[in-house]
């Protein structure tokens, strides 16, 4: 039925563009796939649409072959609605071919079930209101299906936090705003110190309740301004959008101060053998050095592995980058007591 309504469409379009020949080519494909003596339910109102438009084109032959699977749909179905959507069809055939009899017959028969409708409605005015509350309670299932799709879609699955690609869709919109405001966007690069050590440790499982551990440590941290993401492995990657820069770095500091109060072991760590982690945090104008969110990740990248060469366990901000030869990074590290 899909697929016939598809064609069904297109000959109608066809029909509005004036392209004759290409419409019956499509009305062909769709009437094909019926099967003979069966008319799917989703295709009766389109039928009704076809057939008004084979009439006009005068496409006698095809018009039968509607008009007969509308007859074959109406045996079946006895719904006011159903019968009205018949009704104007068929009589609209009879009338094309001249057989006026029977389309006055049919006219006739219309009327009395718009009447009957129309007294349906009037003596249980409840049914209008229960057909409301039918579509409604149809589209709120629909919009929790889609939103299902939507998290399929964007969300990492072990931790809930976006994807690579959903991630890249958020970093575009971050950056056009804050070009067009002439704000910073900011960014907030998490790795867990001595995590495959964890993982050879305490099990692969136990690394997993872990990732998920810091996931929700930077997921708390999300508002419309903050999403954060799972970018590898061990590695988060947070982007802000029109903070100052001591509020992005506020921003990692909780992060880091929840992993610490969790107080969570690892043996082979060398602070009091408990887990940590290496931060590195920037805040950009957005500019034709930076527009992109290559050249944010780089940066942030940047801060986050001089916290780990500098013995881990700490934050660093990122002031100013290597300009060139000659140049230094300037890094402040960020007091988190």
């Amino acid at each position: 039925p899909l697929v016939c309504d598809y064609y069904f469409r297109r000959a109608l379009l066809c029909f509005e563009t004036g392209n004759r020949e290409e419409m019956n080519e499509y009305v062909d494909k769709g009437l094909s796939l019926i099967p003979e003596g069966n008319c799917p339910t989703p295709l009766f109102d389109d039928l009704r649409k076809v057939i008004h438009v084979l009439i006009q084109n005068k496409e006698m032959e095809r018009t039968e072959k509607v008009a007969n699977l509308l007859l074959t749909y109406s045996k079946d179905r006895v719904g006011l609605n159903e019968k009205i959507i018949y009704l104007r069809g068929i009589s609209e055939y009879y009338a094309a071919i001249g057989e006026q009899q029977k389309a006055i017959e049919c006219y006739a028969e219309l009327a009395e079930v718009y009447d009957a409708q129309s007294k349906e409605l009037r003596s249980d005015p409840l049914s209008v209101i229960r057909m409301m509350d039918k579509a409604e309670t149809e589209l709120r299932r629909l919009n929790k299906r889609m939103q299902a799709n939507e998290k399929l879609v964007t969300l990492e699955p072990m931790t809930g936090l976006l994807n690579r690609s959903a991630l890249l869709k958020v970093s575009s919109e971050f950056i056009n705003v804050a070009f067009k405001k002439r704000q910073k966007v900011g960014a907030i690069f998490v790795d867990i110190d001595y995590f495959k050590e964890c993982n050879d440790t305490y099990g692969h499982a136990r690394g997993d309740e872990i990732i998920k551990e810091v996931a929700k440590a930077c997921q708390r941290e999300e508002t419309k301004n903050i999403r954060f993401s799972r970018y590898g492995g061990d590695e988060f990657f947070g982007l802000t959008n029109g903070l100052k820069d001591n509020q992005v770095i506020e921003v990692a500091k909780r992060i880091f101060n929840r992993i610490r109060t969790a107080d969570i072991p690892n043996e082979k760590s060398p602070y009091e053998h408990r887990l940590t982690l290496s931060i590195g945090v920037v805040n950009l104008p957005i500019n034709e050095e930076t527009k992109t969110i290559l050249d944010i990740v780089k940066n942030a990248d940047k801060a986050m592995y001089h916290a780990k060469n500098t013995g881990k366990n700490a934050i660093y901000f990122l002031v100013s980058e290597n300009k060139g030869e000659g140049t230094d990074a300037v890094y402040n590290k960020i007091d988190v007591d």
